[in-house]
């Protein structure tokens, strides 16, 4: 096993508890960790590095640039993930062919929308609502998909994840979601000028 990452010193940093953590934080935290320990876990899928932090439930140290753990909740984690095919690997039994058929087909379109990200954020305001929608959900990843791939297809998982564009390009996590956020504001923007409504917004009554 690689030596462990550097220490990272939270004083004067502002702590937040896990389970009081925004989506945002859970996910930077998490691409944060992943890529610390990524020579350490080269091939372990994105679901189980999520559910080690909801299972550790750390506390999160917000920095200007990112947002870290404290070096005991990251030494927890890295046993914890080391332990992962005790902790975390479900029955093989539990989904058969027609499971792993679906969560293939919608994890290669999630993965198309990630890849055509750079398509949308070249002109924001050329896609309407449906397709803005379209992409929210498939972006925002699917915890059952990775986990009946997991479980069916353990090959598969490993691959992509050794693949570092696929790996960057991963639906729900970090960097994608925050490219998207960065989009749905320049999309909003080109669609929804000021002075007009946006229906996403929520207006005072």
């Amino acid at each position: 096993m690689n030596s462990f990452p550097t220490p990272f010193q939270h004083d004067g940093a502002a702590g937040i508890l896990y389970s009081e953590a925004s989506l945002l934080q859970r996910s930077n935290a998490l691409w944060t960790v992943q890529q610390q320990l990524q020579l350490t876990f080269p091939i372990l899928p994105w679901l189980l590095w999520a559910r080690a932090l909801d299972y550790l439930q750390p506390t999160l140290y917000l920095t200007a640039a990112r947002v870290e753990l404290s070096s005991p909740d990251l030494a927890r984690l890295t046993q914890c993930l080391a332990d992962s095919e005790i902790l975390f690997v479900s029955d093989p039994l539990e989904f058969g062919s027609e499971a792993h058929y679906l969560a293939r087909r919608l994890d290669n379109y999630a993965r198309a929308a990630a890849a055509a990200l750079e398509e949308l954020e070249a002109n924001p305001g050329a896609c309407g609502p449906l397709v803005y929608e379209l992409f929210s959900s498939l972006l925002a990843g699917n915890s059952l998909v990775e986990e009946v791939l997991l479980v069916t297809d353990p090959a598969r998982v490993s691959v992509q994840a050794l693949d570092s564009r696929k790996y960057a390009l991963q639906p729900g996590g970090a960097a994608v979601s925050e490219r998207f956020r960065r989009f749905s504001r320049a999309w909003r923007a080109a669609r929804y000028p000021l002075g007009s409504l946006d229906p996403y917004k929520i207006y005072p009554r």
